[in-house]
């Protein structure tokens, strides 16, 4: 693993760059755990894996990265019409500062989850 500091946010993280089956990605020291499972790069750049549901037998739960990291940063599961993107468009960069979250389907261009979530709360208020 190499190490490199991000600059696109406030405060620099030491990022890191990971193997993976089919390449490498960067993701943040904070979310190193989700590494626990082999992940690998599918042919449209995705970090991807996949997971038995226990009792079904061979039915599989696919896994994206990005959307994982997006969950963990929300705090709750992408609700229905919320999609992540990585805001550099760039899929193997998994860093939490690349972390957008989109609303009205993968065309539209997400924002940050910190704004997203300042949004969400404004709304709320109001």
């Amino acid at each position: 693993m190499t190490t490199q500091t991000t600059r696109k946010t406030t405060q620099p993280t030491q990022a890191l760059a990971v193997p993976i089956r089919g390449g490498s990605i960067t993701i943040d020291p904070l979310d190193l755990d989700l590494m626990d499972k082999p992940w690998y790069l599918s042919s449209n750049g995705h970090a991807l894996r996949s997971d038995y549901v226990a009792g079904t037998g061979s039915l599989k739960i696919w896994h994206h990265l990005i959307r994982d990291i997006a969950v963990r940063l929300l705090g709750r599961p992408l609700a229905p019409g919320e999609y992540s993107k990585p805001l550099n468009r760039d899929c193997t960069d998994a860093r939490r500062c690349n972390i957008g979250i989109g609303l009205g389907g993968p065309r539209s261009f997400p924002v940050p989850v910190a704004e997203y979530l300042a949004g969400q709360s404004e709304e709320v208020t109001r």
